[in-house]
């Protein structure tokens, strides 16, 4: 994080996220290689990353600040524009949803490992991309095995970035739509 700002002038995000790194100091610092260990885990997705110390440390700051990572998020995903119905020259895939319920049983796990460990520093849809290789990859296995794209096509259309949309599903659900 680049933002070492120490003013009172900070947003309530700015200083919410100043709070998560003075959380995580002792992870920089005493604790550095149990960090470092516990990311190289995180990586290969493990299961039982959620019962590290440095997972419960993490999560013990997003129970306590719930209510505000919230509001935040709200507030974020309202900033941007629903999905048009119709996206010219653009071909939709299944929901992600109804694939998601059909996939084994270990990949849901590894999912919700993702969701979990990404938490502690989401606030914005931007910071989504913190899973953005794991679902990539998903994404990419996807369009090439049951939607028949060659290897070379799914590259050359990832290599243009995405345009993101959020639609209110109901109360705090929300339905992200991506175009890459």
């Amino acid at each position: 994080s680049c933002q070492g700002q120490t003013t009172e002038l900070l947003t309530e995000e700015q200083q919410l996220r100043k709070e998560m790194d003075e959380w995580m100091e002792p992870y920089r610092r005493e604790k550095v290689a149990d960090f470092e260990q516990w990311v190289k885990r995180v990586e290969k997705l493990e299961i039982y990353v959620l019962e590290y110390p440095v997972y419960k440390h993490m999560d013990s700051f997003y129970q306590k600040h719930q209510q505000q990572y919230l509001r935040l998020r709200k507030a974020d995903l309202a900033r941007y524009k629903p999905a048009p119905e119709l996206l010219p020259g653009y071909e939709p895939t299944p929901l992600f949803r109804s694939t998601y319920r059909d996939i084994d049983f270990e990949t849901k796990e590894l999912f919700k490992v993702l969701q979990n460990v990404g938490n502690f520093r989401m606030l914005s849809l931007a910071d989504t991309r913190f899973g953005a290789a794991a679902l990539s990859g998903y994404i990419i296995n996807y369009l090439i095995e049951q939607q028949g794209m060659s290897r070379e096509e799914v590259s050359h259309k990832f290599a243009y970035g995405e345009i993101q949309f959020a639609d209110l599903i109901q109360g705090n659900e929300w339905q992200i739509t991506l175009i890459v």
